[in-house]
Order: structure tokens, then sequence, then C-alpha cells
């Protein structure tokens, strides 16, 4: 077989290339236009090592195959058949690409990590928005306790007869920015729930303004199953407490040892509590403690405010 040489070039011995097949030949030159200057351009080889057919031994020639092949795209299918689209080139090399597979198996990867990282994220978003709102809260009610007092006198005078709302509508609501408040009867009757824009609610409960339940998300609030009554034990338990909601008191008048760390402003609920330590918190009591398994959780608040207000690492529940 013979390659007719093109701008001169000069017909190759048949025994030097009979391993190259008619169908190869003519596509060389169809789409590579082989000449001289395609020879070194696209093959990589000078025009001296064409010409001399005595260099051409079976090594160079499988390797001038493979810079063919290389260089022009050829895809050896059904005898060396030439597969083109309007986008490729002879002279341009394909890129590297990720099978559907390998696509497949980086999404699935990708989901795994996002499904063990993402809940941990958004409590951290959680934990966060309570902090700041707890912060808030405390800050917004003793400020107006504050200016309260201009108008009402010292705190330790404020009427303690009055009922839960009385006492919230004189001494509180003239000094704070609230969206609504409701009367609810859940847990005894007598409850006020105060609404405010920043999407918190307040429950005050009690004769004279003592407890006060704040929810970091008005949402979690219902109304009709605030607190249970224990049919066994008689006790009050609050499920949410320490979770959706904090407990606080407010008690100026009160001259009591268990009320002592709560006379002076709105502080959180620390009623019985000595001393106030986190292992006290954590572990004295079963019914107030901050831990699972405890009836009422009322030292919750008391918890984080120890902590700098920043909700502990090892924190017994996840708020929301």
């Amino acid at each position: 077989m013979k390659i007719q040489s093109m701008s001169g070039l000069q017909h190759w011995g048949d025994s030097r290339f009979s391993s190259l097949p008619d169908t190869f030949c003519n596509k060389l030159k169809e789409v590579c236009k082989f000449s001289f200057d395609y020879a070194k351009h696209c093959f990589g080889f000078e025009k001296k090592k064409i010409l001399n057919s005595e260099d051409f031994q079976k090594p160079q020639r499988l390797m001038f195959q493979n810079e063919m092949k290389s260089a022009c795209h050829l895809e050896f299918i059904s005898g060396f058949h030439t597969v083109f689209t309007p986008y490729t080139s002879p002279f341009t090399k394909r890129k590297a690409a990720f099978t559907l597979a390998e696509v497949l198996i980086t999404l699935g990867i990708i989901g795994i990590i996002a499904a063990m990282t993402l809940p941990a994220l958004i409590q951290t978003n959680r934990n966060k928005e309570v902090e700041a709102k707890l912060q808030k809260i405390y800050s917004t009610m003793n400020q107006a306790i504050l200016l309260s007092e201009i108008d009402n006198g010292p705190r330790e005078q404020w009427g303690t007869s009055l009922s839960a709302e009385e006492f919230f509508k004189k001494y509180f609501l003239p000094y704070i920015n609230n969206l609504s408040i409701t009367s609810f009867n859940s847990y005894g009757g007598g409850n006020l729930a105060v609404y405010f824009s920043d999407g918190t609610a307040l429950v005050t409960k009690q004769s004279g303004g003592y407890d006060y339940f704040f929810f970091p998300n008005a949402k979690n609030l219902n109304e009709n199953s605030f607190a249970i009554t224990n049919e066994n034990t008689g006790d009050i338990e609050r499920e949410g407490c320490g979770i959706t909601y904090f407990a606080f008191l407010f008690t100026p008048g009160m001259k009591v040892e268990t009320v002592k760390y709560n006379t002076k402003g709105f502080e959180p609920n620390k009623y019985s509590l000595e001393p106030v330590t986190v292992e006290a918190i954590t572990t004295s009591n079963a019914q107030y403690a901050c831990k699972k398994g405890a009836a009422n959780k009322a030292w919750c608040a008391a918890l984080i405010q120890l902590n700098g207000w920043k909700i502990p690492e090892d924190y017994p529940f996840k708020v929301r």
C-alpha cells in the first residue's frame, strides 16, 4: 500500500506501512489534509523523518500512529471510523468531564454531610436568638421598673394585693412597647399574656405580679395548655419551661428568705435556690432544677444568666 504524496511528499514503502489500512489513510487525507506543515505542526515529526523511510521502524511508526490519533481526535470505531460534530475539531483535545455516576456519588456525599451538620447549625442559630431575646426582656423590664418608680414610688411599696392584670397594667404597661394583651384562665385563672412587636410574649401569673414566663417565640404560647397540675402530686408541671419559655420572678415587697434574690428587680426565677451555682441549679432540686425529669425547671433562665446570658454547651434541652 502507498500513500500518495501531497505538496511533494515522497511515496512511502509498502512494507513500512502495511499495517495502516486504507480507511485510516483516507481519513488522514480528508480530515487532517496531510502535508509537510501538518506533519510538523500536528504530529510533531520533522519532514526529514517522514522522507527518510529508514528512520521509520516499528516503534516509531506506532508512535506516529498514536500522535495522529491524539492530534486529530480520530476515534477508531468499526474500522477506524471517525465521528465529528460541528463543535469538535480534529486538532482540539477533548476536555475531561465527570461521569453521571461520579456526579451522583458527589451529590450523595454532600447530602450526607449536610444532613449531619444542618441540624446543629439550625440549633446554634436558635440558641443565639433565644439568648438575645432573654437579654432584651431582662433589660426592658428592669428599665420599665426604674421609669415606673418615678411615677409610682419605690417598688417595695407597690400594691401587691392587685391582680396580675391590674398590677401589670399599672406598673409596667405604660413604660413598655407592646403589641397587644390578652387574659386567659388556664393554670388556675388570672393570667395575662403580653405580646410584643418582636414576636415574643410575656405571661404573668398570681396577684402582686410575682411570676413571669417569657416566650422568645410567641407562637409557642398555647393559652389553653400553659401548665398542668399533676393529679398524683398536686405539683404544677411546666413541660416547656427551659425549652419554649423561661421563668422569671419579681417580688419587691416580699421579705422572705426563699425569694431574696428576686426582690431587687425583674430576675430569673431563683426561688429557694441556695447557693446560686451551676451545680445547685442543675442537681439540687427535683422540681425546680434545670435538668431532664424535673417537673418545673424554673431555674433554667438563672443557669443561662449565670453563664453570661449564653446557653451552656451542656444545656440539657434544645430551645426553640
